[in-house]
């Protein structure tokens, strides 16, 4: 795991020093590790503790049942995704109003 931590993941360094920075400065920070299947390799980012959700309820991160990124998109970027995959996105926007 060492070797691709250095060598297949780039910015993982770079994301070390910005968790670390905002380890010390906040007080929490988190670090999501998935397979990318767009770019085919492993690759882990650096998660603020303001944007990482988990029930209240959950006595601890291991048995919480579920945890959640809050993601922050420019109005580019969804317009780019719904051009991608409009049915995908009509679906997510029709669950978010059904939700209020």
């Amino acid at each position: 795991m060492s070797w691709q931590f250095i060598f297949d993941m780039p910015d993982w360094e770079e994301d070390t020093d910005k968790l670390l920075l905002i380890l010390h400065i906040v007080g929490c920070a988190f670090r999501k590790s998935y397979y990318d299947q767009t770019d085919k390799r492993n690759c882990a980012t650096m998660v603020p503790a303001m944007d990482f959700v988990v029930n209240y309820w959950a006595p601890s991160l291991e048995k919480a049942p579920r945890y959640t990124q809050i993601q922050r998109f420019y109005p580019n970027d969804v317009r780019e995704r719904e051009n991608m995959n409009p049915y995908h996105l009509d679906h997510v926007l029709r669950g978010m109003v059904a939700c209020d």
